[in-house]
């Protein structure tokens, strides 16, 4: 079998530093989603193990991490590598962290993000439907006409 090469060197080997942003830019492979990656081989288990590379680098510099803790940047650069730039915290930081960066791309960070309905009435408070304020922000004006509508036209039904 071959000689091992340190992680702390398989590292190194695959990092451009950015002086203007100070982030430590992973050039090996990528995920689909853009994180560095490195696959190591894992005693009992068959076959590499993809390795988040920023994960790597943290423990790399500071020691081990729990597995259900989250790596997150400051930077917000996904690809870096920098230790000054990664800090840990669990799921709810990580998706805090991603909302605050406005990084969440959900439907209702969406839906919470609109102003007006399609019909272009204005979303304040005022025109909500109080029973779906916290499931969805329905036009008042537009849901009055729609329930108008739903009796006028089972009225008809009914005769």
């Amino acid at each position: 079998m071959g000689k091992t090469i340190p992680i702390s060197e398989r590292l190194e080997s695959r990092i451009e530093r950015v002086t203007e942003s100070g982030c430590w830019i992973w050039t090996g492979a990528l995920t689909d989603s853009g994180y560095g990656i490195l696959s190591l081989r894992v005693k009992g288990r068959k076959g590499p193990v993809p390795t988040r590379a920023h994960r790597l680098s943290y423990v790399e510099h500071f020691g081990p991490i729990a597995d259900d803790d989250c790596v997150l940047h400051r930077c917000d650069v996904r690809p870096c590598v920098n230790p000054d730039h990664l800090f840990l915290g669990d799921r709810l930081d990580n998706a805090r962290d991603m909302i605050n960066k406005g990084r969440d791309k959900s439907q209702s960070t969406i839906n919470r993000a609109k102003t007006h309905c399609k019909n272009g009435h204005e979303l304040s408070e005022d025109n909500l439907v109080p029973a779906y304020r916290h499931r969805a922000r329905i036009c008042k004006i537009c849901w009055s006409e729609n329930q108008r509508k739903h009796r006028k036209n089972r009225g008809k039904q009914n005769a």
